[in-house]
């Protein structure tokens, strides 16, 4: 994974680490796509896609505000996306139907059948959904440097 002994978690809260985790998934999944690694850079980026949601409700004003309680699961990737559509967090930029698309393309991306991607447009689909929950922009040349022996042997 991108982030593997890129952040140190000494004083940082769960919130924090999840941060940097998204931002660390969302560099390497956005270089991932435009070289045409389209499985793994689609995971990555989808994966940057849960824990910003769990992000975003992990601030106790946002949880608040919709209605998170203790016994919700906030691991689940479909209650997340359907609580922050309904409270109007995520907008008609990113429809159900794309959630629905995105949803189904990681099974094939789990299991190395995506073939063909069009990256730029995941990328910007993307873009809008972390720009909606407060990740985005963020100044990637503030992050540390990729390990390349952590993608040197993509395909």
């Amino acid at each position: 994974m991108p982030h593997f002994d890129l952040i140190d978690e000494t004083n940082l809260t769960k919130r924090e680490i999840l941060l940097k985790r998204v931002q660390l998934h969302i560099r390497t999944a956005f270089r991932r796509l435009r070289d045409g690694i389209f499985n793994d850079g689609f995971a990555t980026l989808y994966d940057a896609f849960v824990h910003a949601m769990q992000w975003y409700v992990l601030d106790e004003e946002n949880s608040k505000r919709l209605n998170i309680r203790e016994d919700d699961d906030i691991t689940d990737e479909e209650f997340l996306f359907y609580r922050l559509k309904e409270n109007n967090v995520i907008d008609s930029r990113f429809s159900e139907a794309d959630f629905q698309f995105y949803y189904n393309l990681l099974d094939a991306a789990l299991d190395k059948k995506i073939t063909t991607l069009d990256a730029e447009k995941v990328i910007k689909d993307f873009t809008v959904v972390m720009e909606q929950l407060g990740i985005m922009p963020f100044d990637m040349s503030t992050l540390p440097p990729e390990k390349h022996e952590l993608y040197i042997n993509e395909s």
